[in-house]
């Protein structure tokens, strides 16, 4: 039991990571950018690709994975084999906060954005 169960744990981890690069990876290819995949440190990849200064292109592209885990993880339903998945995709939440790679890009498009409508 405690073998199937540290399998699922690192099974729900590695799914929940690969969902939130794959989000990043597709609404990029939307926004016809030029994404890429690429292996980085503790992380088996993340997604790449080159800034053309469209904050709101880069606010989406940044919010849509956490966003879509934390209601993915919100809408699970809760049982003795869901439970780590669930709080992984909850996790999510934190790379909404603007000490994450995320979450610093979010605030930072809002700010541009703002910018750009005052001038």
């Amino acid at each position: 039991m405690i073998i199937k169960l540290s399998i699922l744990y690192v099974l729900s981890i590695y799914v929940v990571l690969l969902v939130h690069e794959w989000l990043h990876f597709i609404l990029a290819k939307f926004f016809k950018y030029n994404a890429y995949i690429k292996r980085v440190g503790l992380y088996p990849f993340k997604v790449v690709y080159t800034n053309r200064n469209n904050p709101l292109d880069n606010l989406l592209i940044s919010a849509i994975s956490p966003l879509f885990l934390v209601i993915v993880g919100i809408i699970l339903p809760l049982n003795y084999y869901t439970v780590i998945l669930k709080v992984s995709c909850i996790s999510n939440i934190f790379n909404l906060l603007p000490f994450t790679a995320d979450g610093e890009i979010i605030l930072l498009s809002i700010f541009q954005i703002f910018r750009r409508r005052n001038k």
